[in-house]
């Protein structure tokens, strides 16, 4: 299947392209077309979240043609929000945030931010779908821009009425670090990383009069938990707050019990039965479960058993 990875790509990348460069007065005509483009679409959001394959995407063009679709004025909302989610995970990889910032993303954006987003009259309506767009478009930005190649006096006048805290006071007190994997040998980013961690964790101010959900849900053994101590640890924990809802546990006893039921599960098989139960439950909030999420939640399950000394 790999080796025909490049030849699937193209042939999608340009069907859609060909589709959206027809006239707007076209396009009209063809709207027994538009499922099968919106069903393109979702496939190359989905494909392009796993980073293994954005190279692939780059090879044929993926990014510049993205961009281009970005630039057009006749395009749908949905088909909008689409293409914005795609090129916000080819921004994850290297290879497609420089391919991104070589095709003038960051102009294209800030072009289509004036353009649509503040004027498209669709835009205006949906508060809900302007709001994510821009999130996702200030984190492309975040993703594209190298923090090492910013100016330290830039950085210098932003910090004159702003104190920060925390680790955020940390990195600004120095200069900001920012380590790319893929722009040196895994050994020498892995050992500037760890020399980073080491050197900024002695740093960290502790605050003896703060007692956060964290500090909280400690207070009670894990098996007395209730639904309190439970949403914080899916909080905590970065879970999504629709898992603890689709699941409804009800005490620290339930919760342990599921995680010493998945040790001896397949978790991939436990994952398509969730995740279709999930999808389900949250139809109308068209949610979905990645794998990357339930690896998470699994994570923080064995983690938590062997915090209660239980071998998971």
């Amino acid at each position: 299947m790999q080796k025909y990875q490049d030849t699937i790509f193209l042939a999608v990348i340009t069907f859609i392209d060909k589709h959206f460069r027809t006239t707007k007065c076209s396009r009209s005509d063809e709207q027994h077309r538009e499922k099968l483009i919106e069903a393109m679409l979702s496939f190359l959001w989905n494909v392009v979240d796993q980073t293994s394959i954005i190279p692939t995407i780059v090879n044929v063009r993926g990014p510049s043609t993205c961009l281009h679709w970005l630039s057009l004025s006749y395009l749908s909302t949905e088909e909008y929000r689409s293409i914005v989610c795609i090129l916000h995970n080819i921004a994850r990889h290297d290879q497609g945030a420089l391919a991104l910032n070589e095709n003038g993303c960051l102009q294209i954006f800030r072009q289509f931010q004036q353009d649509f987003l503040e004027k498209k009259l669709d835009f205006i309506i949906d508060e809900d779908l302007s709001r994510n767009i821009r999130i996702l478009s200030y984190m492309i930005r975040a993703l594209l821009i190298d923090p090492n190649e910013l100016g330290i006096d830039s950085m210098n006048n932003r910090k004159k009425d702003f104190q920060a805290t925390g680790w955020l006071g940390i990195r600004l007190a120095s200069h900001p670090k920012y380590i790319r994997f893929g722009r040196q040998d895994f050994d020498s980013a892995f050992t500037e990383l760890q020399a980073t961690l080491f050197q900024n964790r002695s740093k960290l101010p502790i605050n003896h009069h703060e007692a956060g959900p964290k500090q909280q849900e400690t207070q009670v053994h894990l098996k007395q938990w209730t639904v309190t101590e439970i949403e914080c640890w899916f909080h905590n924990n970065g879970i999504l707050c629709e898992l603890y809802q689709f699941y409804g546990f009800q005490n620290g006893n339930q919760l342990l019990l599921y995680a010493e039921a998945l040790k001896n599960t397949d978790w991939l098989k436990e994952y398509e039965d969730v995740q279709q139960g999930f999808e389900n439950k949250f139809k109308k909030q068209q949610l979905t479960l990645s794998t990357h999420q339930f690896i998470k939640f699994v994570d923080a399950l064995r983690e938590l058993v062997r915090q209660d000394s239980v071998s998971f």
